[in-house]
């Protein structure tokens, strides 16, 4: 093999593991271990789908934000269009809760359907009486399925509330498993049971 080569290759082989090393400080904070966090994140996932829900461990992924300080304001929550997740914006007392955007309507999930996150100027008044204070509403637009600011369906065609990814909140982060899909409350008499939009590669 020719010495540039040689060369190469082991400037390639360094600059790989340095830059893992680089990824691995930047994204693991002081004193928590890639051990502690596989542990924290594995009894997460038993723990929420051991219920109505989905686990695919195939897809998906412990989405790592940083602090709840400035995700959204107001009530308004915070969105990740890449993920396909909004994070609630929880008043005192309630639970940081990251819903999955994908419409409740198997048809329309599987069309792509997705909910946004609309402004109290862009809803009717009828709308606006059933959501009380709160800043806004999700909306869905194939169907026009209302859901308030805590994921209860409140108009449309969708079947149940909106479903969920677990959250964990530790003193310097929010993780979000996308892993695992936690189904929303269908009404009574109702199937409760849901899965993951198809894929879009």
């Amino acid at each position: 093999m020719k010495p540039w080569l040689v060369a190469v290759i082991a400037l390639g082989s360094a600059l790989i593991v340095a830059g893992g090393m680089i990824v691995a400080a930047l994204v693991l904070p002081d004193g928590v271990s890639q051990q502690d966090l596989d542990d924290a994140v594995n009894a997460m996932v038993v723990a929420s789908a051991d219920g109505n829900g989905r686990s695919d461990e195939t897809r998906g992924m412990v989405v790592r934000l940083g602090s709840r300080l400035g995700y959204g304001s107001g009530d308004t929550p915070w969105c990740s269009e890449f993920h396909h997740f909004c994070v609630s914006n929880p008043r005192d007392g309630e639970p940081l809760v990251a819903f999955y955007t994908f419409t409740t309507h198997e048809g329309f999930r599987q069309n792509g359907c997705e909910v946004r996150w609309v402004l109290r100027g862009e809803l009717s008044d009828a709308m606006l009486s059933r959501i009380g204070d709160a800043s806004g509403a999700y909306r869905e637009g194939c169907g026009g399925a209302m859901f308030d600011r805590l994921g209860t369906r409140i108009f449309g065609p969708a079947a149940r509330d909106l479903d969920q990814f677990p959250v964990e909140v530790t003193d310097s982060e929010i993780l979000v498993d996308t892993r695992v899909l936690i189904c929303g409350t269908s009404p009574p008499g109702e199937s409760n049971e849901c899965d993951f939009a198809p894929r879009v590669d």
